[in-house]
């Protein structure tokens, strides 16, 4: 008998960490947890965002430049950095800071 409490209460510990889980996700919308309720499977799926072609070669370029030669990839483009629109300009803004970042947790 004692081992079937144990096997229940251990099954009910797992279902309850699994249901919290789930009820977390669905704070993060559909990509983390929402599509998990979704039985048709509505806005499940890969969205595609409306990117400029100049901020699409920039971000492509940038994910191979080195942590120390950020600052000077965005001297070298700071032209076509401003030509962007705001949101493009904070994306490669976000992405040199992450680059940064990676710099000085190395040093």
């Amino acid at each position: 008998i004692n081992r079937d409490k144990f096997k229940s209460h251990e099954l009910a510990v797992k279902e309850a960490e699994s249901d919290a889980m789930k009820r977390a996700l669905t704070q993060f919308g559909n990509q983390f947890g929402l599509a998990l309720y979704d039985k048709q499977r509505r806005g499940v799926g890969y969205e595609q965002d409306n990117h400029s072609d100049e901020l699409q070669a920039l971000t492509d370029e940038l994910v191979d430049v080195a942590p120390e030669s950020v600052n000077k990839w965005m001297t070298d483009n700071l032209n076509a950095i401003k030509n962007l629109v705001e949101d493009e300009q904070a994306i490669v803004k976000r992405m040199c800071a992450a680059k940064l970042h990676q710099l000085k947790q190395a040093s």
